[in-house]
Formats: C-alpha cells, structure tokens, sequence
C-alpha cells in the first residue's frame, strides 16, 4: 500500500510539473508573438524544444492509463516508480530547469537508464507475444536476452530519428549538431553526440540484458521481478 501512495504521489508530481511547465511555454511564446523581449538566455527555438518535450512528457504520462482501456497492465512497483522518475529527470529536469547543459554528462546517464528500462521491457514483451504469464521456458535464455537488447537498441534508434525529424522542423539542436551559441558543428564532430547517446543506450541494454540472462539461466527470478504483464480485457456481454 505504502508503494501504492509514493506511485501516487510522484505522478501527481511529476504530472503537475509537466503541465505548470508547458503553460509557462506557452506564456513565453505569446510573448514572442507580441514582441516582448524573453527573459533570460533561453531563446525561442529552446521554448519550442522545452514545450515539444513537456508535451511528449504528458502523453508518456497518460500512455498507461489509454492503453489500459483496452487492456490489463499490471507493472511491477519498481518499474513504475522507475519509469516515472526517469519521465522527471530527462523531461523536467533536463530540458525545464536545463540541467542538459548545466549538468555535465547528464543526457549519458539518461540515455544509459533508458537503455537499461528498455531492455527490461523487452523482456516482457517476450512472454507479451507468446501470451505466457512467466517468460517461456522453451525458448534459450541467450535468444530471450538478445531480443530484450535489439529491442532496447531499435527504440533508442528510432529516438534519434524523433530528435533529427524535429530538428529539421523546428530548427532545434537536441542532437546538438550545434553549440550552445548556434555555431554549428562539421563532420564527426557533428556526430559525436548522436553516436555517443547510441552506445550508452547499447551499454544498458547490454547490461539488462546480461542480468536478464543470468536469471533465465540459473532461474534467479530477476526477470519476473520487473516483467509487464498484459491481459486483455474481456468483451461484457
């Protein structure tokens, strides 16, 4: 129960600030359009950046609850308060109170969570698709783990395609082709960041993964202890 009420807890949180943040955009913005000077050193393309984020942040939000609709999710305590830490981390504090640039290192140790949760995910959806309530144990453990850190690694790809996709549109710089002053950066120096958020995102898939293995194999019962269950619901006569 007491988990029960942190998980509360942090969403109300987590919810609010996201939704506070996204107004405070928007106020920004209309200060733009009626040319009121921004305060601060943020320019207009970073307010489009924070509230496209806040934005994507509030939908990962509701993302549970839309797909319970038609379906029951059961998420282990640990996974949800994980999940919703890393929402405020990344969302809030990286790019609100701009923690991306003023805290070294800091969207490596994001990248690296994601990674990490990714690969757990993908552990689930192994019994996910073989509609098993427990992960099955006719498949090889070395396959289950490796499915967990290809499917980890592919939705850290397709970040990278969000970050470029928005990039073009909005002329931000979430891969940070470009210095903190608009001067834009050329040939590998220009990759380095996407590149970079690519390895660290294979370093905690790899990581998950391993863990993952070592459970399977020796039947340690890590695995079930962060597995997504989903059943769907049944159609009321």
């Amino acid at each position: 129960m007491e988990k029960k009420r942190l998980i509360r807890i942090l969403t109300l949180i987590v919810f609010g600030s996201l939704v506070v943040s996204s107004i405070y955009v928007i106020i920004r913005m209309v200060m733009v359009v009626f040319g009121i000077p921004l305060p601060g050193d943020r320019t207009e393309n970073d307010y489009i950046l924070m509230l496209l984020q806040c934005m994507l942040g509030i939908f990962m939000m509701l993302l549970p609850g839309l797909i319970s609709k038609g379906v029951n999710i059961q998420v282990p305590n640990f996974m949800h308060i994980a999940y919703i830490i890393f929402l405020y981390c990344a969302i809030y504090l990286g790019e609100v109170r701009n923690f991306y640039n003023e805290v070294p290192n800091w969207d490596t140790v994001m990248h690296t969570f994601s990674g990490g949760m990714l690969g757990a995910l993908g552990f689930s959806f192994v019994v996910i698709l073989n509609r098993a309530d427990r992960v099955p144990v006719n498949l090889s453990p070395l396959f289950i783990a490796l499915f967990a850190f290809c499917f980890a690694l592919t939705l850290g790809v397709f970040w990278e395609y969000y970050e470029y996709f928005f990039d073009g549109i909005f002329h931000i710089n979430m891969q940070k082709y470009a210095l903190p002053d608009g001067t834009p950066l050329t040939g590998h120096d220009a990759l380095t960041d996407t590149m970079k958020d690519l390895f660290v995102d294979a370093l905690g898939a790899f990581v998950t993964s391993a863990v993952g293995y070592i459970s399977l194999k020796y039947q340690k019962g890590w695995v079930e202890k962060v597995q997504v269950k989903v059943q769907r619901k049944k159609k009321q006569k």
